[in-house]
């Protein structure tokens, strides 16, 4: 179900004007999530994000990469059925937030924070704010077939993912956390998210 409510809430505004220096933390367990002010950093592959990511050794796919426009992104989030998306709408060209649950207790939900660029839904920065790891990626991945891949990373520390159609959520992770393949979250994640997230690369064809 998809509803529009004013929730009313001053979100933390904080994005990426720049590429942030990786210091080699250990990512946070997700369990500890909820107790801290985690926020999701991302970006594009623009050239400058892509040579910093390669002086870390994390390899890129090829191709371009670019914001998505309000519509990609809105299509991507009503595509993951079975979930709520509760959206706080400001007008066009303004700041909207979406948060996103699959309505379970201790299931999969995240906040995203969407900031139109100079007044147009054309470009659409983004960032979450908590949430489940599994779940962002997903999005990200779904939201990639159109614009490209992405980097994410959190502000606590860690080093940062490259998130493309051409790696599968559970790949792209590895490195960061361990998914119980017989969870319920998980479980849950795999039936309600739309195809591009999960097996619409030549790696997921070949599995």
């Amino acid at each position: 179900m998809h509803t529009d409510t004013d929730r009313g809430a001053k979100a933390n505004s904080r994005m990426v004007d720049c590429v942030i220096p990786f210091d080699g933390a250990l990512c946070v367990d997700p369990a500890e999530s909820e107790s801290m002010g985690i926020f999701y950093h991302v970006a594009p592959l623009e050239p400058e994000v892509r040579d910093w990511l390669e002086s870390q050794s994390i390899e890129c796919p090829d191709g371009t990469s670019r914001w998505p426009t309000r519509g990609e992104l809105r299509a991507v989030l009503d595509a993951f059925r079975g979930f709520e998306v509760r959206f706080t709408e400001n007008g066009p060209g303004h700041r909207w937030d979406a948060f996103v649950s699959d309505g379970k207790h201790d299931g999969n939900w995240t906040l995203l924070h969407a900031e139109p660029q100079h007044n147009s839904d054309d470009i659409t920065h983004l960032y979450f704010e908590k949430g489940e790891p599994t779940l962002i990626v997903a999005i990200l991945r779904a939201l990639s077939a159109v614009t490209g891949p992405f980097m994410l990373l959190a502000d606590v520390g860690g080093p940062p993912m490259v998130v493309s159609k051409s790696r599968l959520i559970e790949n792209t992770l590895a490195d960061h956390f361990t998914i119980d393949p017989a969870s319920e979250r998980w479980q849950t994640l795999l039936a309600s998210a739309p195809e591009a997230a999960l097996v619409d690369s030549e790696e997921a064809q070949s599995r």
